[in-house]
Order: structure tokens, then C-alpha cells, then sequence
């Protein structure tokens, strides 16, 4: 009956403690409401930045319906079971892909796991080919190479990973119309990962079994459909953040 008269907004008949206390239990349920909903909010909006000799640019990750295996789509014996669909590249990204170029950028899942995305090259182009060699610090402990592209066990496999301890370091070569890569997954917060470069002939494996030239290294920002191409230089390091350019 006080819960009847309280909500019919008559604090005669009611209890005013009772009435009192039941006011104070929805003001808290609705500002823990408001607090969870700009939580959200901000990890929505929570900015990255790509840094380079002294230039920052604020960056948004590109987004996709499946895991960042899904979203690269590449094909070895290791992950079809045999060589025959085995396709050596990463058939799901043609559309940001470019001839005689890198690209780099951040992809994120539905659950909201964050990955570095790194490819060479680009599929059944005029591409010409390339070698690149990247060392990687400052990647999580808790994080793992979702995608080698190439990683498998054959004696075509010319690639190198050396992915243990604090630094990282890939020895990439790939022949005309392919691609090379890898997405490292699970970023962690507040994450700062730098990447020092070395393409074409400053690179481990250049000229030792394909020839090539990667002419342009661009970070991606923005949506998939229309992403924004920033210009990286060749011959610097690289550093991708959590957080906004001057944060």
C-alpha cells in the first residue's frame, strides 16, 4: 500500500522514510546508469595517434563484422589443410590494398579487440614485388601474432619471425601480384608500439629471391569504405598510440 500510494504520488498515506529511501535508491540506479553510458562513450571515442618524425596524426580504427583473421583472409597450408586453397596472401583487404606499397593501420572487432594491421604489396595488380624488414617494440605480453603472412611449414616459406621477448622483428619478401603481413592482436590500453622501418634494399631479404620496389608506406584512418591515406616516409620509425596526438 506505501509503494501503491508513492507511486500515485501521494506521500499521505506513505511512509515518508520508506518514500524517502526509494527516491534515493533510483537517483543512485540512474546516475550509475548516466556513469556507465559515458563510459562507454569514451572508449567509443578514445583516440590513437600515428607519430613520425615529429609530425602526429589523430587516427580511427577501421572496423569489420569478424575477428581480424576473417577480416585479413589469408590462406596457407598451415590454416586450409593443404596447398591446394592455399592462396599465400591476404585475399579479404584487397580494397585498401595498393600496388608497390605498405599500409599500416588499427582494426577493430565487435568484441573491441584492437590489432595492428601491416600489409605489403596488393593482389592481382601491376604490383612489382617487395621486401621489408620491421623491428616491433613495445607490444603486449598478452597479445599474439593472429596473422603471419607468410608463416608456414614449407621450404618455399622464406620469411622470417623472430617474435620472442620485448622486440620483435619480421623479414618480409614477396613475389609480384601478392602480399605479405601480419596483424599482432590484443593492443592492451594505453599501448605505444614503434616500428623501425627498413624497406627495399635496406631490408634483410632484398633481392634474394624476388625483386621489387615499394614505392609508398601509408597509415589508414577512418571507415573502410572511404579510409583517410596518410603518407609515412620509408626510412623512419613509426609509433602508434593510445591516445590523441599531444596526449
Amino acid at each position: 500500500m506505501q509503494i501503491r500510494a508513492l507511486l500515485n504520488g501521494s506521500f499521505e498515506n506513505a511512509d515518508r522514510q520508506t518514500a524517502t529511501r526509494v527516491i534515493t535508491v533510483l537517483v543512485v540506479i540512474a546516475a550509475a546508469l548516466s556513469m556507465t553510458v559515458g563510459t562507454v562513450a569514451a572508449q567509443e571515442d578514445e583516440p590513437y595517434s600515428v607519430e613520425q618524425g615529429g609530425e602526429c596524426y589523430t587516427v580511427t580504427p577501421i572496423s569489420g563484422n569478424g575477428s581480424v583473421a576473417e577480416f585479413y583472409d589469408y590462406g596457407s597450408p598451415d590454416t586450409t589443410g593443404n596447398d591446394t586453397n592455399a592462396s599465400y596472401r591476404s585475399d579479404g583487404t584487397n580494397d585498401l590494398q595498393e600496388p608497390n606499397s605498405s599500409t599500416l593501420f588499427l582494426y577493430e572487432d565487435p568484441d573491441g579487440t584492437l590489432s595492428l594491421v601491416s600489409i605489403h604489396g596488393a593482389n592481382n595488380t601491376t604490383s612489382t614485388g617487395g621486401a621489408a624488414t620491421f623491428t616491433i617494440t613495445g607490444l603486449s605480453d598478452s597479445g599474439e601474432w593472429t596473422v603471419q603472412d607468410d608463416q608456414y611449414n614449407d621450404t618455399n616459406n622464406y620469411d622470417n619471425w623472430t617474435t620472442e621477448g620485448e622486440t620483435h622483428r619480421i623479414d618480409w619478401t614477396w613475389d609480384e601480384r601478392r602480399t605479405d603481413g601480419g596483424a599482432y592482436s590484443g593492443l592492451g590500453d594505453g599501448f605505444s608500439v614503434t616500428i623501425a622501418p627498413a624497406f627495399n634494399e635496406d631490408a634483410a631479404l632484398y633481392g634474394e629471391f624476388y625483386d621489387g620496389t615499394v614505392e609508398n608506406w601509408t597509415a589508414l584512418s577512418g571507415p573502410r569504405d572511404d579510409p583517410e591515406r596518410i603518407a609515412l616516409s620509408l626510412s623512419e620509425t613509426v609509433t602508434i598510440s593510445a591516445g590523441g596526438c599531444g596526449e
